[in-house]
């Protein structure tokens, strides 16, 4: 069991964006300790001996593998399993097929007790992927970002999505608006007048949104 003084962030999945994140993470000094989980064990294993090997060069940080149980006392777990998106693939395809991943995790998570904060990643940028296949630095520098918000209890304010109750005109869905980040994750939504260009922009993908729930609801 961790120290409740030890600031300790769990990563689930480590490709691209998972193992940038705990590269950017660990140089950060923000964190006492990096636990890093998927199901690829030799992945995992060299992803740790490779930052291990890095050490020397960056803040005192325990960086290992870990499993579930590493959940229950973490501050921030932080989800970027997932299958990658290939060139051409829509987001909306893509979040088909990594629906059942992100449940069976969270399920795992709620399992354990876990009473800290849970991010998980979403990734943009099709014209990036069509290039290289996949983004990573600039999601986790975000993501580092939003980590050190919560684990200093920064009440920072931060563009980040999360379910809206009445805010902007929306009920029960997770859009991406202005939000004030604490050590509780999203301590409240910023409401704001939008104009009339942004509401119409944010209705449509409100909408969408809400179509592709409806599927995957009707697939489960």
């Amino acid at each position: 069991m961790t120290s409740p003084n030890k600031r300790k962030v769990v990563v689930v999945g480590v490709g691209s964006v998972g193992s940038t994140f705990a590269y950017a993470l660990s140089q950060s000094g923000l964190t006492d300790e990096i636990v890093l989980i998927d199901k690829n064990e030799a992945l995992v294993c060299g992803q740790v001996l490779d930052l291990a090997h890095g050490q020397p060069f960056f803040p005192a940080v325990e960086i290992r593998q870990g499993n579930a149980a590493d959940y229950r006392d973490a501050q921030v777990i932080v989800i970027t399993a997932g299958a990658a998106q290939q060139p051409g693939e829509t987001r909306l395809q893509l979040l088909q097929k990594n629906a059942g991943i992100v449940r069976s995790i969270v399920d795992e998570v709620i399992n354990e007790n876990h009473c800290g904060v849970m991010l998980i990643v979403t990734n943009s940028a099709y014209h990036i992927i069509g290039y290289k296949g996949a983004t990573c630095f600039a999601v986790c520098l975000a993501l580092v970002r939003i980590t050190r918000a919560i684990l200093r209890g920064e009440n920072s304010v931060l563009t980040v999505s999360t379910r809206l109750k009445g805010e902007f005109g929306f009920q029960n869905i997770c859009l991406s608006v202005p939000c004030l980040v604490s050590r509780r994750g999203v301590e409240r939504i910023i409401a704001s007048n939008l104009g009339q260009g942004e509401m119409a922009a944010l209705s449509a993908s409100a909408a969408v949104l809400k179509q592709v729930i409806g599927q995957l609801e009707s697939n489960s």
